[in-house]
């Protein structure tokens, strides 16, 4: 047997092989079918292909094989062409010729079919046996169908004439064909029909021939049929016979059975099972005439597919229930365009919002349902489904549900996994899922309104700075490592975009741009939620430049220079074209830090692309006028960030004969935009406005950069290690662009005063009037610097004359007054109730917005928001430039300084700030209001610094107390205006003056002052004395330098001096010190409202880390100097520490005791400490005291309290100050564990509380209302005093409130429970201390004046008397009795 060939053998060994395998003449392996060939010859078609291998050998090419296919076909050429086109012709015509042929009608006659009363057939139920079952010789459907339902549903008449043609042929008329039909004839077996009356005289032959058989020979009869048909035939005929005698139950039986069906007609025509359930039991009996027919139709034949009922489906053939009033709390529903639909709209079912769910009389779907619809198997219901998800957060975010969902839907949904869902979905290989995927997971991310918001803001001061949206999240000291271990699930829970990050979000959105051709929608949604993404925080937006082929494919294909205008807009592909939100992109990531900036600035197409969008006008590009206009705003946008690092300062130079047109054109601008009384007025696009707004800012940069000097570039240089590159931008470009921009500006004093404010009122006019503003700000800034460049005297005179013509005219105009009116407006309804709802109902914990709340104040506009986003930047940018003037001509400070600081509405503008909550600003807004506070305060010392005649001395404690409450409200950025308030502001002597008014209020600390001797039972050592007695704030305000310098260490210990000095760049344009754009998050804030207590809490936290327990010298000053702070703040400024609660305030003082064992025996400490506690326990403030709320810094007040006694204990020598702050907790009002920790734990503080009634702060009664009902406490009372563990001398207070109290409970109160009555009565009948029994059982009333502070009965009351009596006859104890009668008197 030969082998089969193995791989690696050459073609000559094979062929060898095959050469002895014929040789051998064995039988093959495989056979072949051989078919004849049709010629006749004989040969075989198909015969083997033999290589001859003495051929192969002797030729020099391979052998050349014949075609089969050609053998075939070689034969045509022998046929006719006639025969060949009859036997090869394939056309539909060839085929149809023969169908007429094959049956052939000519001689039939016929007529139109009559028309069907419905332009559609109705739905069937078609009957008979399954397709499966069914023989050859049955009906076919269509036939069933006709008899069924009869002629006329085919529009078929049922008399048709009969046509005149011969019968002989053996044709039947169609009348007869009919009327068998509808007869149900047979037919013999030669084929001919019998007819019906034949049939019946046929059977009725047969009933009498078998009436007049004998059983017998039936019998016999039937056995010759049996032999002669088989018994094959004979089973089926019977049990065909069988069949039609059963009476089988159908389908219509099971259903009558439990609903009735009936059939109407609707709407044109159309069928419509309806399926009602019965009203009662008794009804199922009930058969309906339209159930009766279904079921006899039914009985003859099977539904096809419903031999199994299921009533659970067939119930959704019913019509839905009218809708009705659902309940209150209801399941909310959502129509398709994400709109909310109540329960009771009747809408009708032919809209599609009804549905198999769990409540199919609602319509709409609800958001459970919308979340099952993602995961359906039919791409449609998926699409469906996240569209409608996607409108419905949209709306969402506009605070469209907050006045008829309950809860926070946002919230709601994004717990219930929302951005994971979408994650998974726009992992699809359906492009129509990932395409509503983008769209719905923009709508969660990108907040359009903000993003339109921030565009106005980057025109303000500082616009470009915008906080971080990165989620804040503490970490332990091992949080490093855990993050690595945490899930994509966990991440997203703590910060979504973190958490989409790390699901790889940015590969896939790049795939998706570069391998689909997305839509013009979806691809702006992309670069939108790319641009959210960087705006999250610096390394966010490093990852986004870091994703491969991502900024390529986004520069190449949306940020061309040059490109095809389309002839129709909107163009349905906008790849190749230049796309605004690309270049607001590449802004955004500018801004996001410097070395991000100066790759993207290396890219040379992305500075290509910038210059082509700077260098030609909007118009003039082929756009849309509104992208056109965008794309020129971000790109001059995305140069100003650039030129804040200093960086790209070369494309200035390059451009500098466009931003020298531009500026040449201000002028003629502005005449158009405030014309003069009598000349003509122009309409100016509004659009162009907003373009020379970005202009300005770019300009301002440029006069920041080219102040520069060499010599500070040198000293930066020292100071870091990076190399920087010095600006190409000079000093003397600068000088020639703010040429124009004076020129504008001296125009405007006289343009604005003429103007009517309802004109200005949209806020465009006066938004690009504080961007002019803003560049002079900056330029007279670096006024210091350039004087070396400048003549000074003709820069003096210049500033004159600037504030004659322009500055005075704005300020004392009503310009100033109006806006800032305006500004008291928005402040209003920021603050009211609404406003606050909406932030609490529309907020998404990991997913932060750049406002306060994702939405604005209610009735929201984009026209409302440039409104007071533009008045807001007029004021700043006034301020800035009357501060700046003044600077720099101290003559003119009081000209402008107080003239600005005494205007009424901006003293009642500042009012009102100091009453408004920080949450209730949005926070770009907030931060320009702040920086206009600032200001404010900032001109405000400048006019106290010049000597005027005293007109603002009534309002130092108003702007005092507004710079005192800035301090708690700056975010972070910001810290070089904090250090600047704190070192030039806060803590000057004149601010904190005493005069009449304020003599009166600090009359209660007259008895006290820094060298007199607290009175105290033991005689302790001092370490420290002051040699002459001084009033408290007469110390407090000499001791005001170290109190600044304690200050503003505690704050540059707590940001670091780097973080003040970025805070600088950022705020007075120091290109080399700006290191990012992105601030950190805007819910953080730089000092905490109590910062006046940080000092104790830093020494505090020191001394539980420390091994000692001495407190050092540094930490009795920092004591010392925060205690006289906080007295300041507490007599002359209380609005300043009002937003701090009481209860924390009193917390912090309790940690000085906890410090150290002898810092509060210090005499400054301890004579500052008793002020402050005066301070805390007057009426009004000792009643807003609740140790049960929140304390910031303290995790449970129980533990900090237990703390405190046990220091009391260790060290307090019986301490009067000391035990003061114990007793405050213990009073009635406050939670009974803190008095149990006192009698039963901390027991032993009771034998050193010996503070006299008298010294007590706290009124008496506080300890004794309302009466005492904790069983444990009583108890714990009743065990002190029986057992001697509490004397009067020792702790009168306690022992006065244990004796109040059990009195209360034994003789005055209800007996709740009689078993605890009785066993504290016994004790108390038991006692040995004949005192305090007399105490106790003759106590008579609360008298103050006595020592004891109650005072007794002379005899045993009546009601006392009965209720000992019931309680001695209940015990039945006679020694007892003889005890109880022999220690009372009159019993």
């Amino acid at each position: 047997m030969q082998r089969r060939p193995k791989p690696g053998e050459t073609e000559k060994e094979i062929l060898l092989r095959q050469r002895e395998f014929l040789a051998s003449k064995g039988p093959p392996g495989a056979q072949l079918v051989a078919f004849r060939s049709s010629d006749g010859d004989g040969r075989i078609a198909n015969a083997r292909d033999v290589v001859d291998l003495n051929a192969f050998e002797q030729k020099t090419g391979p052998p050349r094989k014949r075609s089969k296919f050609k053998e075939e076909h070689s034969k045509l050429t022998d046929e006719a062409a006639a025969e060949t086109l009859d036997t090869h012709d394939y056309h539909i015509t060839r085929l149809l010729a023969d169908v007429v042929k094959e049956r052939d009608i000519g001689n039939v006659s016929s007529r139109e079919p009559v028309g069907a009363q419905r332009g559609f057939p109705s739905v069937v139920a078609i009957s008979g046996k399954s397709q499966g079952s069914r023989s050859r010789t049955e009906k076919s459907l269509f036939a069933l169908h006709f008899e069924q339902h009869g002629a006329a549903e085919f529009g078929v008449a049922r008399s048709i004439p009969t046509p005149s043609a011969d019968t002989s042929s053996g044709q039947t008329p169609p009348d007869d064909m009919m009327k068998d039909a509808e007869s149900g004839c047979h037919s013999m077996a030669g084929g001919q029909p019998i007819p019906g009356e034949d049939m019946a005289r046929i059977h009725e032959e047969n009933v009498q021939r078998l009436a007049g058989m004998l059983p017998e020979e039936i019998s016999s009869e039937q056995a010759k049929l049996e032999q002669t048909l088989g018994p094959d035939l004979v089973a089926f005929l019977r049990g065909r016979r069988q069949k039609k005698e059963a009476a089988q139950p159908t389908i219509a039986d099971q259903i009558v059975g439990d609903k009735s069906v009936r059939h109407e007609t609707e709407n044109g025509g159309q069928t419509v099972v309806k399926i009602d359930a019965p009203s009662d039991p008794d009804s199922r009996s009930e058969v309906p005439t339209e159930a009766k027919e279904l079921q006899s139709q039914a009985n003859k034949h099977t539904w096809l597919h419903m031999d199994k009922t299921e009533m659970e489906k067939l119930e959704w053939m019913t019509d839905t229930t009218d809708g009705t009033v659902g309940d209150k709390d209801s399941t909310v529903r959502f129509g398709i365009e994400g709109s909310l639909i109540p329960r009771d709209s009747n809408l009708p079912v032919s809209l599609g919002l009804h549905h198999h769910g769990d409540d199919p009389q609602a319509a709409g779907y609800s958001l459970d349902e919308l979340f099952t619809m993602v995961r359906s198997s039919v791409t449609q219901q998926r699409v469906i489904a996240l569209q409608t998800l996607a409108k419905i957060v949209t709306k969402a975010w506009c605070g469209e549900f907050v006045d008829f969902v309950k809860g926070n839907l946002l919230q709601n949904l994004v717990d219930a996994g929302l951005p994971v869902m979408l994650r998974l979905s726009l992992d699809e290989p359906v492009e129509a899922v990932s395409l509503a995927t983008i769209q719905c997971l923009g709508s969660l991310l990108v907040e359009v309104h903000v993003e339109d918001l921030m565009d106005i803001v980057a025109c303000t001061w500082c616009g470009l700075s915008v906080p971080s949206l990165q989620v804040m999240v503490s970490t332990d000291d091992t949080g490093n490592e855990d993050s690595k271990r945490q899930t994509d699930f966990e991440v997203i829970q703590q910060d979504l975009i973190s958490g989409l990050l790390q699901m790889d979000l940015l590969p896939r959105l790049r795939y998706l741009l570069e391998v689909f051709h997305l839509p013009p929608s979806v691809v702006i949604s992309v670069l939108q939620i790319l641009t959210r993404i960087g705006r999250h925080s610096t390394e966010a937006a490093c990852k986004i430049v870091d994703c491969s082929r991502l900024l390529d494919t986004i520069v190449s294909q949306f940020l061309p220079c040059s490109w095809k205008s389309p002839d129709v807009w909107p163009v349905k592909d906008v790849y190749g074209m230049p796309c605004s939100h690309a270049v607001k992109l590449i802004c955004v990531l500018c801004a996001a830090g410097r070395n991000l900036a100066a790759k993207l600035m290396s890219m040379g197409s992305v500075v290509n692309a910038l210059m082509r969008y700077i260098s030609q006008q909007p118009s003039q590009m082929g756009l849309p006028d509104t992208e056109a206009l965008l794309l020129s705003m971000h790109s001059y946008r995305t140069l100003q960030s650039c030129i804040t690092y200093g960086i790209a300062s070369h494309c200035v130079s390059d451009l500098y004969p466009i931003l020298m047109q531009r500026m040449l054109e201000l002028n003629p601008l502005l005449s158009q935009l405030l014309p003069m009384p009598g000349s003509e007025s122009h309409r100016v696009s509004a659009s162009l406005v907003y373009l020379y707004c970005p202009i300005l800012g770019l300009m301002e940069s440029c006069v920041h950069v080219g102040a520069v000097s060499p010599d500070q570039l040198q000293s930066q240089k020292n100071d870091t290690e990076e190399q920087l590159a010095t600006p190409s931008i000079s000093w003397h470009q600068v000088m020639c662009l703010l040429d124009p921009i004076k020129l504008a500006v001296k125009s405007l004093g006289q343009r604005l005063i003429h103007q009517d404010f309802e004109k200005l009122q949209d806020g465009t006019v006066v938004l690009l009037c504080g961007c002019l503003f803003n560049v002079l700000a900056a330029y007279y800034s670096h006024f210091a610097s350039i004087t070396l460049s400048v003549n000074v005297v003709d820069c003096l005179s210049e500033l004159e004359d600037l504030v004659q013509t322009v500055l005075l005219l704005v300020i004392q105009g009503p310009l100033l007054t109006e806006s800032v009116k305006l500004m008291i407006s928005t402040c209003t309804s920021s603050c009211s109730s609404a406003y606050y709802r909406l932030l609490s109902q529309i907020s998404v914990g990991i997913l932060p917005s750049l406002l306060a709340s994702p939405v604005v104040p209610p009735a929201f506009e984009l026209l409302h928001a440039q409104q007071w986003l533009g008045f807001h930047s007029f004021v700043a940018a006034v301020c800035r430039l009357s501060f700046h003037i003044v600077q720099v001509h101290r003559g003119c400070s009081l000209k402008v300084s107080q003239t600005i600081c005494s205007v009424q509405s901006v003293i009642e503008y500042l009012k009102l700030q100091l009453h408004s909550h920080p949450a209730a600003m949005m926070a770009p807004n907030k931060r320009l209001v702040l920086h206009i506070r600032y200001l404010l305060v900032k001109l405000f010392l400048q006019a106290c610094e010049t000597k005027g005649d005293g007109s603002l001395s009534h309002l130092v404690s108003l702007y005092h107390t507004t710079a005192l409450d800035l301090l708690a409200k700056l975010q972070s950025g910001d810290e070089y205006l904090v250090y600047h308030l704190i070192s030039d502001v806060i803590f000057r002597m004149e601010f904190f003056e005493i005069g009449d008014d304020i003599a009166s209020l600090v009359a209660d600390l007259a008895d006290l002052s820094v060298g007199s001797m607290p009175p105290q039972p033991i005689t302790i050592s001092r370490d420290r004395r002051l040699s002459e007695a001084k009033p408290l704030l007469t110390d407090s305000i000499e001791n005001l330098p170290g109190i600044r310098q304690l200050s503003l260490a505690s704050l540059v210990k707590s940001v670091g001096q780097n973080r003040i000095d970025q805070s600088r760049g950022l705020i007075f344009g120091c290109p080399f010190e700006v290191m990012s754009q992105i601030l950190p998050s805007n819910q953080e804030v730089i000092m905490t409202e109590d910062w006046m207590f940080h000092p104790i809490v830093s020494v505090h936290n020191k001394a539980m880390k420390a091994v000692g327990d001495v407190a050092l010298s540094e930490d009795v000053v920092a004591v010392c100097h925060t205690l006289r702070l906080l007295l300041l703040l507490e007599r002359l400024r209380p609005k300043a520490v009002h937003r701090v609660s009481a209860t924390t305030r009193f917390t912090r003082l309790m940690c000085v005791f906890l410090a150290s064992s002898n810092l509060f025996l210090d005499d400054v400490v301890h004579v500052y400490m008793t002020a402050l506690l005066r301070c805390y326990t007057r009426p009004e403030i000792l009643h807003q005291i609740d140790f049960n709320e929140s304390i910031p810094g303290v995790l449970s007040f129980y533990d900090l309290y237990s703390a405190v006694l046990s220091q009391y204990s260790a060290v307090s020598y019986g301490d009067p100050l000391f035990g003061c702050f114990l007793l405050l907790p213990l009073q009635q009002r406050f939670s009974c564990h803190l008095r149990r920790a006192v009698w039963g734990e901390h027991a032993s503080v009771l034998r050193s509380l010996a503070i006299p009634l008298s010294q007590i702060p706290v009124p008496v009664d506080n300890f004794l209302c309302p009466p005492e009902t904790d069983v444990e406490l009583l108890n714990l009372y009743s065990t002190m005093l029986f057992t001697g563990g509490i004397r009067k001398q020792w702790s009168p207070m306690m022992y006065f409130a244990a004796v109040h109290h059990l009195n209360t409970y034994l003789f005055i109160g209800d007996i709740q429970n009689v078993d605890h009555h009785h066993a504290l009565m016994n004790g108390l009948c038991l006692v040995q201390d004949e005192d305090i029994y007399r105490d106790i059982v003759f106590f008579a009333g609360v008298d103050v004046s006595l020592p004891s502070g109650f005072r007794l009965h002379g005899s045993i009351p009546d009601d006392k008397a009965v209720r000992i009596k019931k309680f001695l006859s209940d015990k039945n104890n006679d020694q007892l009795m003889k005890i109880v009668k022999l220690r009372t008197p009159g019993l």
